[in-house]
C-alpha cells in the first residue's frame, strides 16, 4: 500500500550491534500508515531465532498484520514460512 490508506502493512528490520550472529539484536517493525513501532530484543540474529520471534508476534496479534516487508538479509531467510492466507511476506 504505497498510499498508506490502510492499517496493517509493516516494514521490518533488524538492528545489530557487533557483527556476530551470536550477539543480541533488536527486531523493529513500523506500521506504514500510523508509524506505530514495535521493538523486541532477541538473543541472536540467526534466521531461526528471527523466525521464532516473528511467529510469536504474529500469533499474539494476528489481525494486526496484513503484510510485512523485509530486506534481503540472511537473518530473514526463513520468514517466508510466516506467509498464509491472511499475511503476505
Amino acid at each position: 500500500m504505497l498510499d498508506r490508506s490502510e492499517f496493517g502493512h509493516w516494514e521490518a528490520d533488524l538492528v545489530k550491534g557487533k557483527r556476530h550472529k551470536e550477539e543480541p539484536a533488536a527486531i523493529t517493525l513500523v506500521e506504514r500508515k500510523t508509524r506505530f513501532a514495535i521493538a523486541m530484543k532477541i538473543e541472536d540474529y540467526k534466521s531461526e531465532t528471527v523466525l521464532t520471534a516473528f511467529q510469536t508476534l504474529v500469533e499474539n496479534s494476528p489481525h494486526q498484520f496484513k503484510t510485512i516487508t523485509f530486506d534481503n538479509g540472511s537473518e530473514f531467510a526463513k520468514v517466508s514460512e510466516l506467509e498464509n492466507d491472511d499475511l503476505s511476506i
